[in-house]
């Protein structure tokens, strides 16, 4: 007898695989198996006994081993539903959880864009100047430095024409004023015929104490406005050591000053020294009594006229001007800023929050279908009939992550034209812009 032997096979010709390893066809769950699953839904989760029968089953037609990354028809079946179940869980928690926070985002980050461009237009909201003369908010800032940079140096050279007095004198002054109207009232008393102390016994003359009232408060907002508008329109020519420099047709305006100081200094000490005169006091006393008082009322007027006379000059009126308009826009400004830095504080907040609420739905739902009763009824089915060999590994879950990846993709956008916002912001702040 001899020996048949086969030709070696050829370069490049096929060579066949070895049959499938045969397994058990009589593969069963154990009887205790099921009863502790239905009693305790271990080892296999109770909704899947069924299903781990019937794969089982499968498996004994199958009758041989097959690769563990590959799903049989029952398996595939229920590997489909539930990664359906998760698919579906994806799309409502994108939708719930996650898109309404990209939408407070993008709503938010509309209203800082709107806030920017309200910065933005207040830099070329027109200023009116010290003539009424509009001015763009560069020019104006230009002409209050430069005034700034001018009256400073005058003052560091020794000019006090720039002078100003602090708002607590002024202020000081203002309530200064009202001590004119006692004197106005008890003056106005005297022409009325109407005694201070004994008026309210009749009807005239409450009627005349009224009146003198009046007249007392109309002379002393007459006189103090009038004091302060010459003092306003005097200081305007001072020299450079705050003295009088102004023209000769200003003489007048000047005298007049002198002329409502002495009448008003006149009318009190008139009423005051009739007054001591008719109370037997003497002449020499009521004189005595006339000039002071009329000396003090006529300082105190003076004191309402200096105030404003002292108080700068045509250059800190011009920068008054100029600041006024710029502080207004500079205000707003810093207000409209403030609201963008918490705008921006609340959108990077929510944009880390919109991450984090990714990174959770996905988790979650990675774990719900490496956790699912599915996977564990496929398992438990594997381990019995042995079909796939002794791991418990299964093929990796097919979601579909598209919902959350679009959701993120605009999250994403959002957060890039966010930061672009910030970084051009901060060029503008380095620059000077807004």
């Amino acid at each position: 007898m001899t020996d048949t032997l086969e030709p070696p096979a050829r370069y490049g010709s096929s060579v066949p695989e070895p049959p499938p390893r045969p397994t058990a066809t009589d593969s069963k769950i154990p009887a205790l198996d099921r009863l502790k699953s239905w009693a305790f839904n271990k080892p296999c989760p109770r909704r899947g006994v069924a299903h781990a029968t019937a794969m089982t089953a499968e498996q004994n037609r199958i009758g041989h081993v097959r690769p563990a990354m590959e799903f049989s028809a029952v398996e595939r079946t229920l590997r489909n539903g539930m990664e359906a179940d998760v698919n579906r869980q994806i799309v409502e928690d994108t939708k719930t959880e996650l898109e309404p926070t990209v939408a407070t985002v993008r709503a938010k980050l509309q209203e800082h864009n709107t806030l920017v461009r309200d910065v933005e237009r207040l830099a070329g909201e027109p200023i009116i100047g010290p003539h009424g003369e509009t001015l763009d908010t560069t020019t104006a800032q230009q002409r209050h430095d430069d005034l700034d940079i001018s009256i400073t140096a005058a003052s560091e050279a020794g000019n006090t024409k720039n002078r100003r007095i602090s708002p607590a004198q002024r202020k000081f002054v203002e309530r200064l004023v009202w001590l004119d109207f006692p004197l106005f009232v008890y003056f106005m008393s005297s022409c009325l015929n109407v005694s201070v102390i004994s008026f309210y016994q009749s009807v005239g003359g409450v009627i005349r104490m009224i009146f003198a009232a009046l007249f007392g408060l109309f002379a002393t907002i007459a006189i103090a406005r009038g004091l302060k508008f010459l003092g306003s329109s005097h200081r305007a020519y001072k020299d450079d050591d705050g003295q009088w420099a102004g023209p000769p047709q200003m003489r007048g305006e000047r005298l007049l000053v002198f002329v409502i100081l002495a009448g008003v200094a006149a009318l009190m000490g008139f009423r005051i020294g009739s007054d001591v005169l008719e109370s037997g006091m003497g002449i020499a006393l009521a004189v005595v009594v006339a000039v002071v008082l009329a000396t003090a009322s006529a300082l105190l007027n003076w004191v309402v006229y200096a105030a404003e006379y002292k108080d700068g000059s045509a250059d800190t009126e011009r920068l008054d001007a100029y600041a006024a308009g710029l502080e207004r826009v500079t205000r707003s400004q810093q207000a409209l800023r403030a609201l963008i830095v918490i705008l921006d504080e609340e959108i990077a907040k929510l944009i880390l929050q919109g991450f984090r609420i990714a990174g959770l739905i996905r988790t979650r739902n990675i774990s719900a279908a490496n956790d699912s009763w599915q996977d564990a009824a496929t398992r438990y089915a594997r381990s019995v009939h042995q079909g796939t060999g002794h791991t418990g590994d299964l093929p990796a879950h097919q979601l579909d992550w598209s919902p959350l990846d679009t959701a993120l993709s605009h999250l994403n956008t959002l957060e890039a034209q966010f930061l672009a916002d910030q970084a051009q912001l901060s060029r503008h702040d380095e620059e000077g812009v807004l």
